[in-house]
């Protein structure tokens, strides 16, 4: 992903993944050319395939950039709450393209949990949770 935004960010022509998922390098494109050099190379699509999960807490190293979050998925019956420095998120299917923006130096957390899925027979199919996370230069570090 971080190559495929660099090559955008130089024009260059962009791998097969963006014939596979059009929508979403469009997406990535506009964020980066309304940024204008504020949005860093680097780029990742996470998922969580679980039925019930947390991420452990963690914080990035530095306090210089801001985390951007895009859910891309969230299933209709699934939880995903984001805590931030012990502040809970909520999102749900509403807030699929819309944007949240933290501080990646400040201790967060993931708990998630998929009530349900698609049945298929005597099989259950876990629908993912899918987000774009972007990193940006922090305003106050500029």
């Amino acid at each position: 992903m971080v190559q495929i935004i660099q090559r955008i960010k130089k024009k260059k022509k962009v791998s097969s993944a963006c014939k596979r998922l059009p929508l979403l390098f469009s997406i990535i494109n506009k964020i980066i050319k309304k940024s204008k050099g504020i949005i860093l190379n680097d780029a990742k699509i996470s998922s969580l395939w679980c039925k019930k999960c947390e991420i452990i807490p963690h914080c990035g190293v530095t306090n210089n950039r801001l985390r951007i979050m895009i859910p891309i998925l969230i299933p209709n019956d699934a939880t995903f709450e984001l805590y931030v420095g012990g502040e809970k998120k909520l999102m749900d299917d509403s807030s699929i393209g819309k944007p949240l923006v933290f501080d990646d130096s400040i201790e967060h957390t993931v708990k998630y949990e998929n009530g349900g899925g698609e049945s298929g027979g005597k099989n259950t199919v876990v629908l993912p949770r899918l987000v774009l996370l972007m990193n940006m230069k922090h305003p106050d570090m500029l």
